[in-house]
């Protein structure tokens, strides 16, 4: 009997191992499943993720591109006018010296407002933008501090007269009205003018002597829509 009972104790033994080492064979096999499928995942997924974060530039950039870095190609149309021009339904943004910008501006701008073809002078903004540029990089100015605010001497050769001329006297008699703490005199000289620029206002007098003539020349925000005015046929080509 005590032979039987021993053998049939590890009769037991044996099936208890046997499931044990069933069971560990079966979690293995299965962890190994899931592993490869989560390995797996990351490559397929990480192909998926990488074309759509990394090759941005290639399969997908009709979306990105256009949206962001191809403006000047693919999608320019929505991404100008997108970006560019939000805000920007009533006037141009820039008043800056790019020309080509501006240019290119002010033509949407046209088209966006439907503003007749027959009234539009294009190259006569194109002549304005010039004298922007030959007063701002071919002009020299003189600058004489007063008690009560600033004096300019400004002059300039050839390439810079007509901008001058154009541009100084215009300007001057705009902030008139712009700036009525100022007190604005503008006489020519030779080569080029003389601007006083004064205020009973401390405040003032400090701003004038800041601004000197490059901040004199872009006070009252007005050079975006006096573009497309100039463009428009609806002002002349001075300041």
């Amino acid at each position: 009997m005590s032979k039987i009972k021993i053998g049939a104790l590890i009769g037991v033994l044996v099936i208890v191992i046997a499931v044990i080492i069933g069971q560990q064979l079966y979690q293995r096999h299965h962890s190994g499943k899931h592993h490869s499928g989560e390995h797996s995942s990351g490559m397929h997924h990480s192909g998926k993720h990488h074309s759509g974060e990394h090759s941005s530039g290639k399969q997908d950039s009709g979306k990105y591109h256009s949206g962001e870095h191809s403006s000047g190609k693919h999608d320019s149309g929505k991404y100008h006018s997108g970006e560019h021009a939000s805000g920007f339904r009533n006037k141009p943004r820039s008043s800056g010296k790019s020309t080509f910008g501006t240019l290119s501006q002010v033509a949407k701008m046209i088209e966006r407002k439907k503003i007749a073809w027959v009234q539009v002078d294009m190259d006569a903004l194109w002549e304005h933008l010039k004298d922007m540029d030959a007063l701002m990089t071919h002009t020299n100015v003189a600058k004489q501090d007063l008690p009560n605010g600033l004096l300019m001497f400004v002059t300039g050769g050839e390439n810079a007269a007509r901008a001058m001329r154009e541009m100084i006297p215009a300007h001057a008699a705009f902030l008139l009205t712009a700036r009525p703490k100022w007190t604005i005199s503008v006489e020519e000289i030779e080569s080029g003018y003389s601007i006083q620029v004064v205020s009973d206002d401390a405040a003032e007098v400090v701003r004038i002597k800041a601004l000197g003539f490059s901040g004199f020349m872009v006070q009252g925000n007005h050079h975006a829509s006096h573009h497309l005015n100039i463009a428009s046929g609806k002002s002349a080509n001075t300041h």
